[in-house]
């Protein structure tokens, strides 16, 4: 209440009864806030924090200001309700915003400086709506120009930065963009080129703290994976998503699942000194590490249920979940709701009948009959130490042509140590 108070002292004028409980119960209905969370003082909990946010919506007229200005917002960005309750429940303060003065202005010169649909700019004002709080002038105008300048970007090159990371424009170019800039093209000796190539791929680096989150990852990826420099810098040009993933959250934890359970094969290899080559194949694809580790524990769980070896899901990370379920059904052989083991199904449902005497579709059949079991597959791909993620894009080979690959593979993995050992010894 004194927060309220100090940030807005007009309300202490108002009378409750005939002024401020009226507007609390049309924003109530506007905002399709219900009864629901009601605090111990009988206030209704996301009503009050969206007054705590704004309070100077207290002072305004419902009927006059509040409503107007809600009616034409979503009329010109054409918002469904729904979308209107959550971008006013996310940022309160534009309903205290006048629309022919401040709104209106801010979006017509967004959409004309960016060459906006207005489907962009409804995308932008709904992921990032306190754009329209900013000042042109003294804001956005003025932020647009300097990273615009400060990469050389082409008009169409500044547009698909703002549409992808519009959050950009609420931050200070001086304080907080320009430094990002400079000490990521400093850590990494990124050319003038280089730099832009990679802002306009990867747009977020721009929202980024470089001493809190990006210093970190890169100190982590030049020492886990021995990376110097030159490495590293071509590692981040070829996958700058790296950067945006989360160190905690996926890139530590999944480096050490894949390490656990995608190359076991090199777990007992002496020359696996602190599972550097399992980290050498892991760098090979580094896009595999960004995916979320609570994601990746979820499809671990999906794999187990049909039985899928887990050394099977180095690969897929950038596999929606529907292309992963339809790669998992075609593997499993079978077009079935209910998961059988790939080995052979040990259990028997309830009613009595066999999974396995299920009749399957003519696709699934066929692809059954055509190929060996996942689990035959394994034991064979590791009686040759074949990685198993190799198995992914195998399952529409006829046995002939895969033993035939095996085969291939095995002469190369030869050819290359022989190689390897005449390089030592003429050293």
């Amino acid at each position: 209440l004194t927060k309220l108070i100090l940030r807005s002292p007009a309300i202490i004028g108002l009378n409750y009864t005939n002024s401020i409980s009226p507007t609390l119960e049309s924003l109530r209905h506007l905002l399709n806030i219900t009864e629901e969370g009601i605090e111990p003082d009988g206030t209704v909990a996301a009503l009050s924090k969206l007054v705590v946010k704004c309070p100077t919506i207290l002072t305004l007229n419902y009927e006059r200001n509040l409503l107007p200005t809600c009616a034409s917002l979503q009329k010109h960005l054409r918002l469904t309700p729904l979308e209107l309750q959550r971008m006013l429940k996310k940022h309160p303060v534009l309903m205290g915003l006048s629309y022919p003065a401040n709104l209106r202005p801010t979006l017509l010169y967004l959409q004309q400086r960016l060459t906006l649909t207005t489907t962009e700019l409804r995308r932008i004002i709904l992921r990032q709506p306190s754009i329209l709080d900013l000042n042109i002038e003294s804001n956005l105008s003025p932020t647009l120009t300097a990273i615009t300048q400060e990469l050389n970007l082409s008009a169409n090159e500044t547009r698909r930065v703002v549409i992808r990371n519009p959050s950009i424009l609420t931050l200070s170019f001086t304080c907080n963009i320009q430094p990002t800039l400079h000490n990521l093209q400093d850590s990494l000796c990124l050319s003038d080129g280089e730099l832009k190539r990679l802002v306009v791929c990867q747009p977020s680096l721009l929202s980024l703290n470089f001493e809190t989150n990006v210093k970190p990852k890169l100190k982590w990826l030049r020492n886990t994976f021995k990376l110097n420099t030159t490495h590293l810098k071509l590692l981040i040009l070829k996958e700058s998503v790296m950067l945006s993933s989360s160190l905690e959250k996926a890139l530590i934890p999944n480096v050490e699942f894949y390490k656990t359970h995608c190359f076991p094969q090199f777990t007992n290899d002496p020359t696996n000194i602190d599972g550097s080559l399992a980290l050498a194949h892991m760098i090979r694809q580094p896009r595999q590490l960004t995916i979320s580790h609570a994601r990746l524990l979820n499809r671990t769980q999906m794999f187990e249920e049909v039985g899928i070896p887990l050394e099977c899901l180095w690969g897929k990370a950038a596999f929606t979940d529907e292309k992963l379920e339809e790669w998992m059904n075609k593997v499993v052989g079978w077009n079935g709701n209910e998961h059988s083991t790939i080995t052979g199904c040990d259990t028997i449902p309830e009613n009595g009948q066999d999974p396995l005497e299920k009749a399957h579709d003519s696709e699934a059949q066929q692809n059954s009959s055509n190929l060996e079991t996942l689990q035959e597959l394994s034991n064979q791909f590791r009686d040759l130490d074949i990685p198993l993620h190799y198995l992914w894009d195998k399952t529409g080979y006829s046995p002939v042509e895969l033993h035939q690959w095996m085969d291939d593979y095995v002469a190369r993995k030869t050819l290359r140590s022989e190689r390897l050992e005449a390089s030592i010894l003429a050293r």
